[in-house]
């Protein structure tokens, strides 16, 4: 429960990064950032020690957050969040155009955006077995008629990996996260970090 003494508007911020917190687990402060792209970095630094003031969220370092101290922080899991943070823009979750979830594995987020379901997926050159299954899944809703938009985000740590996997048939596109060095990010202007995406070549 928040402060009582807290304003409406703070505690709406609070539950949508808890709802981050709850679905991913963890995140970087800067991913914070992205959760709201109209305000101001240091509103939300405040907002995050306040939440961890109150034991509502627990700082690993500096940088990280986690929904409890038990939680270990998940490099994927990071990787697939700053995809999705990049590509819902300046909606906020589960209102609207913009909805997302935690999914089973291979995939680990779901997300809704303008009537595009989209699963991210990390993927690496051991993971062959995904793809079937993500094959056989998408194979499963063409036989069952299924007309919704639906695409995949691979997430690869580079372009080599591609060659040694299957192929997917389901559509889909391929992103690589990069970080950046500190000395070069952008509180401001909400330039945190890269993220490059491609599709299969015709």
């Amino acid at each position: 429960m928040y402060n009582i003494g807290r304003s409406a508007y703070q505690n709406q911020l609070a539950e949508t990064i808890r709802e981050y917190a709850r679905i991913c687990g963890c995140f970087t402060k800067e991913q914070a950032y992205l959760m709201f792209l109209d305000k101001h970095y240091e509103t939300i630094d405040k907002l995050l020690n306040t939440m961890c003031q109150q034991r509502v969220l627990f700082r690993k370092d500096e940088r990280y957050y986690t929904l409890n101290p038990a939680i270990k922080f998940d490099y994927d899991m990071m990787n697939c969040l700053w995809i999705m943070l990049d590509l819902k823009g300046s909606s906020l979750p589960n209102m609207n155009d913009f909805y997302f979830t935690r999914c089973t594995k291979p995939a680990l987020i779901a997300f809704i955006k303008n009537d595009t379901l989209y699963e991210i997926v990390p993927i690496n050159s051991s993971s062959a077995e995904s793809i079937i299954f993500l094959n056989r899944q998408y194979e499963a809703e063409t036989m069952g008629g299924s007309n919704g938009l639906h695409e995949y985000i691979l997430v690869v740590q580079n372009t080599d990996i591609v060659d040694d996997l299957p192929p997917l048939n389901a559509p889909h596109m391929f992103a690589i996260v990069n970080d950046m060095p500190y000395s070069e990010m952008n509180y401001e202007a909400k330039k945190v970090c890269k993220i490059d995406y491609y599709k299969d070549e015709e």
